[in-house]
């Protein structure tokens, strides 16, 4: 995990916007721990479900992103594919209180059914993953483009 945490600091110190990237920087203060130590989904059979999975995925993103990028034209600025591609699921650290989005599942014929962690039911604030991404992100102070607000809030698509 050390060499990704070295590749996520290289693609946050090649944002252009000094003000953003200082902001990323002091959210990552607070909450970098979290960030890259939790899971990207719940389920063996789905992505990355296992400590420091939403880091690899969210790397997985920004790099796919980058290629793909020139399909949609020169409008997409290298600032917001790496903040979009690293904190479009930064909701799934769970709430600004410090309560995990992900906990370890108990019950054996879960884990039998790839089920490793599921959602925790002490975060009540009605919020998608998506929607809480853009909540942490302004919390810290992080500004987002109306573009790249829209794109973190629909990633999921008809699974929101």
């Amino acid at each position: 995990m050390t060499k990704q945490i070295e590749i996520f600091d290289s693609l946050i110190s090649k944002i252009e916007s000094e003000q953003r990237r200082k902001q990323i920087e002091k959210m990552m203060e607070q909450i970098g721990e979290r960030y890259f130590t939790s899971p990207a989904s719940s389920n063996k059979s789905y992505h990355d479900a296992y400590p420091g999975g939403l880091l690899s995925h969210s790397l997985s993103l920004v790099s796919n992103l980058k290629k793909i990028s020139s399909l949609f034209g020169p409008e997409i600025d290298n600032d917001s594919i790496i903040i979009v591609g690293l904190f479009h699921d930064l909701g799934k650290i769970g709430s600004l209180d410090g309560k995990d989005f992900y906990v370890p599942v108990k019950e054996q014929w879960k884990i039998e059914r790839g089920s490793v962690y599921e959602y925790n039911k002490e975060i009540v604030d009605g919020l998608s993953h998506a929607q809480r991404s853009c909540r942490i992100l302004s919390h810290y102070g992080v500004s987002l483009t109306d573009s790249e607000y829209a794109a973190i809030l629909y990633h999921d698509g008809l699974y929101l």
